[in-house]
């Protein structure tokens, strides 16, 4: 099968006697063309945004900075940061969230058919539930997790952030045959370039690799390689080259075969020669692109850094401020009469300064430090306070700060903690609805999908071939759970609310020995209350009965009803003719005197 990983295959990197016909020359140069071309197009249009990132970076993420720049490795990305609460704020907000979206312990997503008929046989469920450890499972092995933190920090800070999921790469020398697993990579904001389609969605995107050239031949091949990189990579030099790497809707002209084929082209090019050393394809879009808010007609994402920016700079121009004043405090600065001082000062405890005065002058007068003017220092406390906490509420930090320590105390109702816990992701909800739609799903339903070509699944049950199942991806992360809970309330809040009417119903019942005429009960269907509460809680198919198996369970329960019913009439009936007897056999020789005499 053609497995969509976006590398060459084996028989491109090993040709064969059976190698089907390569692209010609001028096909390739076109395509090196026009990905190098698309990619400094986007970065002209993106220069205002990196550069947004860069001046955001060093207040949330310093690992963000340098988009624009140069970086010497090791350099100190922190030399002008005297606070530290940005990035405090912004880290708790996304290790929060993300726990909350797609926390690793926990199944935060189900797969289930767009039949509902799929959905209520116990076969089908259990192979949708089964097909969904399979994919939490090559999410886990394939690093989604500690990629997603980095991938949650650039949609929630900066904006942007962009998730590739694919096939692990094929090595030179290291082939694996089948199936590879699948591989998570995050990249990180300002760094990748992304163009939208007519309806807003993502579907073109470009990144710069620095790659040496042993990385490259491992992922390419030494012979597809620029000849510069092939000295490079055989005089062992450590020097980085630059690529690129196009995934975009292939247009007709350019389709050939296998993964070449495929929707979504995949070219990794050579920046400087434009020459491609790889292409393949893709059968969907691999990258998942979430964006926090959007300005019209703008690809790329605002984040919550943008709004607490101003904020981020006062405060840390004002703690600059505060350590200046502070020095001056503790070591003020000194004025001295001149000529009044012989040889050096000393600051060192118990030193000795040598100052020349005039009989009876007081030592003040030739040597004192300057304690006036320095300023308030108290009121610049007060405003940095005041900034730390408008940067929490804009990053959530202060709402998720207490629910963490609500967590800790053990007299706290769970209860409470729920409702809690509730408002805060319902104030996420609309956030959450735009990281479903641009994240969640996407990346869910591209695991699935190459899972299944590459059939990792077991095969489908009969009733999704015969109805043709379309899978549907369903949230069941506590932020998801959190909006459907609005459902199980109501339907708890009307049975309590029902509850006296029942009530005096069943009183009545009991004083007139007659069933109430209207029920109050008989508009509900307690079978669907029940598939609603499994479906909202998240119960598995495994802990719960196919419908035909309860419909044998009623019918059992019926018949031993009935059954136990016909055993009381006839026991009331023998015990009416038992009551009986004693008269009848009275009346039998009264019988028999009256016939005698009249004979």
């Amino acid at each position: 099968p053609q497995y969509d990983d976006g590398l060459p295959t084996r028989a491109q990197r090993h040709p064969g006697p059976r190698l089907m016909p390569k692209r010609q020359p001028e096909g390739l140069n076109k395509i090196g063309q026009r990905v190098v071309e698309r990619y400094t197009e986007g970065l002209r249009y993106a220069a205002n945004f990196r550069q947004r990132i860069d001046l955001l970076a060093p207040y949330i993420e310093p690992s963000r900075g340098n988009v624009q720049t140069s970086q010497a490795p090791g350099e100190a990305l922190m030399s002008r940061m005297y606070d530290s609460e940005g990035i405090s704020a912004a880290d708790l907000a996304v290790r929060q969230m993300g726990s909350y979206l797609h926390g690793p312990g926990s199944l935060w997503h189900s797969v289930e058919d767009e039949n509902p008929l799929v959905n209520k046989d116990d076969e089908g469920r259990e192979w949708y539930e089964e097909c969904r450890d399979i994919g939490l499972k090559q999410f886990t092995h394939g690093g989604f997790y500690p990629e997603s933190y980095e991938s949650d920090m650039d949609w929630i800070a900066f904006g942007t952030g962009l998730m590739r999921a694919e096939q692990n790469p094929q090595l030179t020398g290291r082939e694996i045959f089948g199936f590879r697993g699948m591989r998570f990579a995050h990249h990180k904001a300002g760094r990748f370039i992304v163009y939208e389609n007519g309806v807003g969605q993502v579907d073109e995107s470009y990144v710069e690799l620095r790659k040496t050239a042993k990385a490259a031949a491992d992922l390419w091949g030494l012979a597809n390689l620029p000849e510069n990189v092939q000295n490079a990579y055989t005089n062992g030099k450590a020097d980085n080259f630059r690529f690129i790497h196009g995934i975009y809707p292939r247009i007709q002209s350019e389709k050939m075969y296998g993964n070449k084929a495929m929707p979504w082209a995949s070219c990794y090019v050579h920046y400087d020669t434009k020459q491609v050393v790889s292409e393949g394809g893709y059968d969907e879009f691999p990258d998942c692109v979430p964006r926090w808010t959007r300005c019209h007609g703008e690809p790329y994402g605002r984040g919550l850094g943008e709004i607490a920016l101003n904020t981020l700079i006062t405060l840390n121009a004002a703690t600059k401020h505060d350590l200046e004043a502070m020095a001056l405090r503790i070591k003020p600065a000194l004025a001295q009469r001149h000529e009044a001082v012989i040889g050096p000062k000393r600051f060192s405890p118990w030193g000795v300064t040598i100052v020349r005065t005039a009989p009876g002058e007081s030592v003040q007068n030739a040597l004192a430090p300057i304690v006036s003017g320095i300023g308030n220092y108290s009121f610049s406390q007060v405003d940095a306070e005041k900034m730390q906490a408008m940067i929490r509420r804009i990053f959530y930090a202060d709402m998720l700060q207490q629910l963490m320590a609500l967590e800790g105390q053990q007299e706290m109702r769970v209860y409470v903690f729920q409702q809690k816990q509730n408002i805060v992701q319902k104030m996420l909800g609309p956030t959450y609805g735009r990281w479903e739609f641009e994240f969640g799903i996407p990346i869910v339903a591209r695991v699935f999908n190459t899972l299944y070509r590459a059939k990792v699944f077991p095969p489908p049950p009969q009733i999704i071939l015969e109805l043709g199942g379309q899978p549907r991806v369903r949230f069941e992360s506590p932020l998801a759970r959190a909006q459907r809970m609005e459902e199980i309330d109501a339907m708890n809040q009307a049975m309590q609310d029902l509850t006296p009417i029942v009530q005096l119903q069943l009183n009545e019942w009991k004083m007139t020995g007659r069933q109430p005429a209207q029920w109050i009960l008989d508009g509900y269907d307690f079978d669907k209350y029940r598939d609603a509460i499994n479906q909202n809680r998240g119960v598995p198919a495994v802990a719960t009965l196919p419908q035909k198996q309860i419909d044998v369970i009623r019918g059992s329960r019926a018949e031993a009803e009935r059954q136990a019913q016909l055993g009381q009439e006839l026991s009331q009936t023998a015990q009416g003719a038992g009551q009986i007897a004693p008269l009848v056999k009275a009346l039998m020789p009264q019988a028999g005197t009256a016939a005698g005499a009249v004979a």
